[in-house]
């Protein structure tokens, strides 16, 4: 398990009894993502260095930020080969090469600012949320369309694909005029339309068991 923290990451190998670190003390870390097929590489969001990769399980680590701005990475996931990172102001980017070089994919979308970045781990689909409340989908990380059908005005911080049915999403709202509504929502068909499952509170996070949905 890795932890990304405004004082660098720690890992724990033993479910949390015991954690080894800090790495990095001098980042801060917004966010991890282990590549399912090849455990010792490992990508994160930095709010100073933008993206950094490691291969060897977390000993060592390389900026790899050719073709990205000098921006906060603050969302980042992984689909086969294709890697995306969500920036602060400046929307999304794509690598197919683990990292070594990025391009601008965020045609359509309406706000630079990611605050959620979720990628289908069995399709290659993309949905992500800026912080004006938007709520996109792109089939590959390249032109972004409006994914808010079916969701309310309540503002979208939390997305997860089920990593075992295809097309099922889930997300978590807020109601950004009362901080203790909002709802958790479910889509069938990859973000095309969403239905709300329960309602009344706010959902920050939501995670998806990798094989019990």
């Amino acid at each position: 398990i890795w932890i990304g923290s405004t004082r660098g990451m720690f890992s724990t190998a033993d479910s949390g009894a015991t954690f080894g670190g800090p790495i990095l003390p001098n980042l801060s870390v917004q966010d991890i993502v282990v590549d399912p097929g090849n455990p010792q590489t490992i990508y994160a969001g930095t709010a100073l260095s933008g993206a950094i990769r490691s291969t060897d399980g977390g000993l060592n680590w390389t900026v790899i930020t050719n073709g990205l701005p000098r921006s906060a990475v603050t969302r980042i996931g992984l689909s086969g080969a294709r890697l995306y990172a969500g920036l602060d102001g400046t929307g999304v980017y794509r690598s197919t090469d683990a990292g070594e070089t990025w391009r601008h994919s965020s045609g359509g979308l309406s706000a630079a600012n990611v605050v959620a970045l979720a990628v289908d781990p069995m399709g290659g689909g993309v949905i992500g949320t800026t912080s004006g409340g938007g709520v996109f989908r792109s089939p590959d990380g390249g032109i972004w369309g409006d994914a808010r059908n079916g969701i309310n005005s309540f503002r979208v911080g939390t997305v997860e694909y089920d990593p075992q049915t295809t097309g099922l999403v889930y997300a978590g709202t807020v109601n950004p005029n009362n901080a203790r509504d909002g709802s958790f929502l479910r889509s069938l068909n990859g973000g095309v339309e969403w239905s709300i499952v329960s309602t009344g509170f706010p959902v920050y996070a939501v995670k998806a068991h990798p094989t019990d949905g």
